[in-house]
């Protein structure tokens, strides 16, 4: 009987030992479809590895776990389980997600305007009473920084100047140039590659009249939707309705909105 129990007991050791030892075999690429080269394919929670050829295969023995790990400078780690026969489908590693990201961008937009006033002497004009300015083109250009949070989140941090008229049946045209400061754009990425783009956020827009020490500040917020392409380039289509305050001056407040398009390049794959 006890030599039947030590067979019983061998028997199944074996075959426990049988079914640890997995030879897991497979090929690591990229995204794009190119073999890996060194990257590390571990068992999970050991020191059993082994690193990958030239064209991605790679074969290791596994002992005690039917899981792997495998990772690569420059891209996110990734678990796979592996099957009795040993076999993996194309494991693709994703590139990581550069947390810090800069750009420029350049466009053009429809601006309209309002205003309530009593008396003020920088519209040249001490009768008037409101303003409704005419749509009016202006242009605009300026930098952003991207702070990534995954693949499909981020906020935009930017500087962008924009050159515009305030014109109308009652007032002089009155050119303005503007800096505006979006305190924080929330950029949601969408599709496969994570290229269309949804942006929405408050802002700070300060208004400077040309040849004038009249300055107003605006609070904005901004909207948008776009695309950009792997190389960086993309566009955007954007409004904007703001609140304006004066800075030097209290009895003339207003509000306005814009509508325009602009074209972007982000520096480096996300």
């Amino acid at each position: 009987m006890k030599q039947l129990l030590l067979l019983t007991f061998a028997m199944l050791l074996s075959i426990q030992i049988f079914a640890q030892n997995i030879v897991a075999n497979g090929v690591v690429k990229d995204s794009d479809g190119n073999a890996i080269v060194g990257a590390s394919v571990t068992e999970k929670g050991s020191t059993n590895s082994t690193l990958t050829f030239t064209d991605g295969t790679f074969q290791l023995n596994l002992i005690a776990n039917d899981e792997i790990t495998i990772t690569r400078t420059g891209y996110e780690k990734l678990s796979v389980k592996v099957g009795p026969d040993g076999k993996i489908p194309d494991i693709v590693l994703r590139k990581k997600i550069k947390r810090v990201q800069f750009g420029v961008k350049a466009g053009v937009d429809c601006n309209i305007f309002g205003y309530e006033t009593e008396t003020h002497e920088q519209f040249q004009n001490s009768e008037i009473v409101s303003i409704d300015s005419d749509p009016s083109l202006g242009y605009n250009g300026g930098v952003y920084m991207d702070l990534n949070f995954g693949r499909t989140f981020s906020f935009e941090f930017g500087l962008q100047i924009y050159k515009r008229t305030l014109k109308g049946s009652n007032i002089p045209n009155t050119d303005f140039t503007s800096l505006n400061i979006p305190i924080a754009v929330c950029k949601w990425h969408m599709g496969k590659r994570k290229q269309f783009i949804i942006n929405w956020g408050p802002g700070i827009e300060v208004m400077l009249k040309k040849d004038d020490a009249y300055a107003v500040i605006a609070y904005s917020i901004n909207f948008g939707i776009g695309y950009e392409f792997a190389s960086g380039f993309g566009f955007r289509l954007t409004s904007k309705p703001w609140v304006d305050i004066p800075i030097n001056s209290t009895d003339c407040e207003g509000v306005g909105a814009s509508v325009g398009c602009a074209l972007s390049y982000r520096f480096g794959k996300r």
